[in-house]
């Protein structure tokens, strides 16, 4: 008999208190007792049901959600992926761009420089021609310096030719004098004749 009460606790074929104790622990399934009547496994499926539905609704909605977010931030990452490297793809075009026009410029600035490097020295020859140019236009023989010697050799000229004219003007008096003066003279001579 005690082994059978042992077998029977075991089992979960105990007394009525066990029974009432046990039956609200585990599935259905899992026990071992044949249920009593219809209305307490009812009760218990109930009881599971609206653990299992709100367990299975949390764990659905859940679901759905992880459903719905991973692919939308799976997009979010690949479209921003993709927009970093269209961003580094353009910024690589502009600037191989710029470096192909400042490439250009260098090479023209050089080309320039190599040309203005052949045109100094002509440019110093034409400098030192034009400064010889006006050397003589300031002192040759038909500059500026003979030139302003001349202007005051002719001032000087004329200055004397002005107080010769003076002279002259002074003197037409006493020259009209002097064309009269041979008559007087015969007259004179005549009446000294007379007088003797």
């Amino acid at each position: 008999m005690k082994k059978r009460k042992e077998l029977n606790a075991l089992i979960g074929l105990g007394d009525s208190k066990r029974k009432k104790t046990k039956k609200g622990s585990g599935h259905r399934l899992l026990r071992t007792e044949p249920p009593d009547s219809e209305s307490e496994s009812s009760s218990d499926e109930e009881e599971f049901s609206n653990l299992g539905t709100v367990a299975a609704f949390g764990k659905i909605s859940y679901v759905q959600c992880c459903n719905v977010c991973y692919p939308l931030i799976l997009f979010i990452i690949l479209a921003a992926c993709v927009m970093a490297c269209a961003g580094l793809l353009w910024m690589q075009i502009a600037l191989k761009e710029d470096l192909d026009s400042l490439k250009e410029k260098l090479h023209t600035m050089e080309s320039s420089q190599k040309v203005s490097s052949h045109e100094i020295p002509k440019l110093s020859e034409d400098l030192k021609m034009k400064q010889r140019k006006l050397e003589d236009i300031e002192s040759g023989d038909k500059g500026l310096n003979k030139l302003w010697s001349n202007l005051t050799e002719m001032n000087r000229k004329i200055s004397l030719l002005d107080s010769a004219v003076n002279h002259l003007k002074a003197n037409i008096k006493s020259a009209s004098d002097l064309i009269n003066l041979p008559t007087t003279v015969e007259e004179l001579q005549k009446v000294k004749q007379f007088s003797d």
